[in-house]
C-alpha cells in the first residue's frame, strides 16, 4: 500500500531532528491525553458521577492516582506542577472559567464538581502536571514538557 505522505512526514522529522541539533537546546513537549471512560483507567484517573439531586445538579468525583503519575526523586530541583480548570460554556460561549483545587487522601488528588445536568453537556475540565523547577529563590521558572488531560465531564455522568 503507497503512503503519498510518509516522504513528507520522514522529510518533516529528518529536518526537526537536525535544527534540534544545531539549535543545541532541550525541547520540551507537552503531550494532550483524552481521557474518556475507556482509558480513564489506564490513564491513572478514577471519575465516577453521583446521583441527580432534587436540584438538577450532578456531582462528578475526579481522582488522580500519583502512582501512576509522573514524578521526581526527592532530590531532584525538579517538580511536577499540576492546575485543574474547568470551563463550561452555554449558547452564548464561555460561562464560567475556574480553577480547581484537590483534595489529598493519602496518594490520591480528588477533585469534586458540582453542575446542573444541562451544563455537563459542555463542561470541560483540563489538567495540566507539568514539569517545573522546585521553587527556589532567585531562579527563572521552568517551562517543562508534560501531560496534559482533557476531560468531556459528559461523558462520565450517567444518563436517565
Amino acid at each position: 500500500m503507497k503512503m503519498p505522505n510518509a516522504r513528507r512526514v520522514t522529510t518533516w522529522t529528518a529536518g526537526l531532528s537536525l535544527a534540534w541539533l544545531a539549535c543545541g537546546e532541550a525541547l520540551a513537549i507537552k503531550i494532550v491525553c483524552k481521557v474518556t471512560p475507556n482509558n480513564a483507567v489506564s490513564a491513572g484517573f478514577a471519575i465516577s458521577a453521583g446521583p441527580e439531586r432534587q436540584d438538577g445538579t450532578v456531582t462528578l468525583t475526579i481522582s488522580r492516582d500519583l502512582s501512576k503519575a509522573k514524578s521526581f526523586p526527592p532530590d531532584s530541583d525538579l517538580t511536577i506542577s499540576r492546575t485543574a480548570v474547568l470551563r463550561v460554556f452555554g449558547d452564548a460561549g464561555l460561562l464560567v472559567k475556574c480553577r480547581l483545587e484537590p483534595r489529598t487522601e493519602k496518594n490520591i488528588l480528588k477533585y469534586h464538581v458540582s453542575l446542573a445536568r444541562d451544563h455537563l453537556k459542555h463542561a470541560h475540565l483540563t489538567i495540566s502536571e507539568v514539569d517545573d523547577l522546585k521553587d527556589i529563590e532567585g531562579r527563572a521558572p521552568l517551562i517543562g514538557g508534560g501531560m496534559i488531560y482533557e476531560i468531556a465531564l459528559n461523558s462520565f455522568a450517567t444518563t436517565r
